[in-house]
């Protein structure tokens, strides 16, 4: 997030300084301040819990977009989405076992002796996103708009496969290519300066097996509502 921050900040920078020269050139920047929501089921290929992991958590999220007014009702434009980390909490049941019967077939104790482990795994996720924007005006300083595109994204230490493979220590460069896709609404102050307000969602599914042929899978969406503070050149 602090590097993120940087570049917002630089780039703001570069873009004020450089109006002059990119003043008829039809271009765009646009920050982005709000909350993600990370939404996660997976699928769990351990043999301590038959039940799936699901949870909702929310985390702050910051982006800095680019892009050009192609017409007045197109935009192409590559985004940097830093949508934050969430710390994940899985809990695993260990059934105390006792010697069985002669023939060595081990029994358990009751749901009572059972020692229940809680894991902590935290997830962060960013992603670089290319697609195009939709405009349709409302008003003469009101618009609506809809944006799709890829998104290449990315999950830093650890990833939704450490909640379903509890064995894997550390991420292995878990990264992949999905939709995205938006609705937003913008009010123009100025010729140049405009605010809106943005939802936007990415859905994630992935599947794969563990060293032993267990299989395992993960959804994972993140879900984005931001404030959205624009600049037109």
């Amino acid at each position: 997030m602090n590097k993120l921050t940087t570049g917002v900040i630089l780039s703001s920078l570069l873009c004020s300084t450089s109006f002059s020269a990119i003043a008829e050139s039809g271009f765009i920047s646009e920050i982005l301040i709000g909350q993600s929501k990370h939404t996660v089921n997976a699928t769990p290929v351990n043999y301590q819990s038959e039940k799936k992991y699901k949870s909702n958590l929310d985390d702050k999220s910051l982006a800095f977009r680019v892009g050009y007014k192609y017409t007045d009702y197109l935009t192409f434009e590559l985004a940097k989405h830093d949508h934050g980390s969430v710390t994940n909490k899985v809990e695993l049941i260990y059934s105390t076992q006792l010697p069985g019967s002669p023939d060595g077939n081990p029994c358990c104790l009751g749901p009572d002796h059972d020692t229940v482990v809680t894991a902590i795994v935290p997830i962060e996720i960013d992603s670089l996103r290319l697609g195009v924007k939709g405009q349709w005006q409302l008003l003469s300083n009101l618009s609506i708009n809809a944006r799709l595109g890829i998104a290449r994204w990315e999950f830093e230490k650890y990833s939704p496969k450490n909640l379903s493979q509890l064995a894997v220590q550390t991420n292995e460069d878990v990264s992949g290519n999905d939709l995205y896709y938006g609705v937003s609404a913008e009010y123009q102050f100025t010729e140049n300066f405009y605010i809106g307000v943005e939802y936007s969602m990415l859905s994630i599914d992935e599947d794969y097996k563990d060293e032993f042929n267990n299989i395992g899978s993960y959804n994972y969406d993140v879900k984005d509502l931001s404030l959205v503070l624009g600049w037109a050149f």
